[in-house]
Parts: C-alpha cells; sequence; structure tokens
C-alpha cells in the first residue's frame, strides 16, 4: 500500500509530466506556470497583482494570465531606466 506522501509525489510527477508536453497559445502549461509564480500576488495567487516585466517576458505574461486568472493582464507602460514593462491584473476572475 502507497503511503500518503508517495501518492502526493507521484500526482506531482504526473502533472509535472503532463504540464511540459500540454501547450496553450503556443506555450507549455509548465513555461506558463513559471511565469505566472513570477507575477502573481505572493500572498494568495487568486488576487489582483502588479509587476515589473522584462520586455521579452510581456506576451508569455499575457497568456499565463489568461489561462491561470481567465482574464487579461493590462499595461501601464515602460520604466524609464529599466525598460521593464509594468502590468497588472485583476485576480482570478473564474468563480
Amino acid at each position: 500500500m502507497k503511503t500518503y506522501e508517495q501518492i502526493i509525489a507521484e500526482e506531482k510527477a504526473n502533472r509535472e509530466a503532463f504540464e511540459a508536453k500540454e501547450k496553450y497559445k503556443g506555450y507549455t502549461i509548465a513555461e506558463l506556470r513559471k511565469v505566472f509564480e513570477a507575477v502573481q500576488n505572493k500572498q494568495n495567487w487568486k488576487d489582483e497583482w502588479a509587476a515589473e516585466v522584462p520586455y521579452d517576458l510581456v506576451n508569455a505574461v499575457i497568456v499565463a494570465v489568461e489561462f491561470f486568472h481567465a482574464d487579461k493582464a493590462t499595461l501601464h507602460g515602460i520604466m524609464p531606466i529599466t525598460g521593464n514593462v509594468l502590468m497588472s491584473g485583476n485576480g482570478y476572475q473564474a468563480y
């Protein structure tokens, strides 16, 4: 009989394998999860968020927010010194 820890580890491995191959709008879900985790609200992933995003990741953030929050990210502008893009989101919308 499997222990609780073994079951959890097996489920995590299955999810990671699925996310590594399943795609959404050209990105694997694993890629979207990594990008989303970088910008999400750290206290609760469902809450609104704001972040400075490197220019080359803006499209990935837009797709990740659409996938995980069922919403559209808002672009506020480019930070003058860093060139990063200030973005925000309303939080999880698919209640």
